[in-house]
């Protein structure tokens, strides 16, 4: 059976290629069907278990106004007061 005139014009190694890839390709649907058929796993039959959520939560929480905690700045970078210890001099 000659190939379709469309395949006829590739160089046969090119050709021969894609004949052995699409039988590659069917061989194994083939017999990867036949195969999953015969060796595929039981059906569960149990229930499926209730779904349960466990959280942990501390009973005092620390909050931070203003993210002054230590560990909030870059490192290496002196704080940066948002509010002056000292009152400022006034420019005239």
């Amino acid at each position: 059976m000659p190939a379709p005139k469309l395949l006829a014009a590739l160089p046969k190694p090119i050709l021969f290629g894609l004949y052995g890839a699409a039988g590659g390709l069917l061989g194994a649907l083939v017999f990867g069907e036949l195969l999953w058929y015969l060796l595929r796993p039981p059906v569960a039959t149990a229930a499926a278990p209730e779904p349960r959520v466990a959280v942990a939560v501390a009973r005092d929480v620390e909050v931070f106004v203003e993210a002054r905690r230590p560990c909030s700045r870059p490192s290496g970078r002196p704080p940066s007061p948002s509010r002056p210890t000292e009152p400022r001099a006034k420019l005239r």
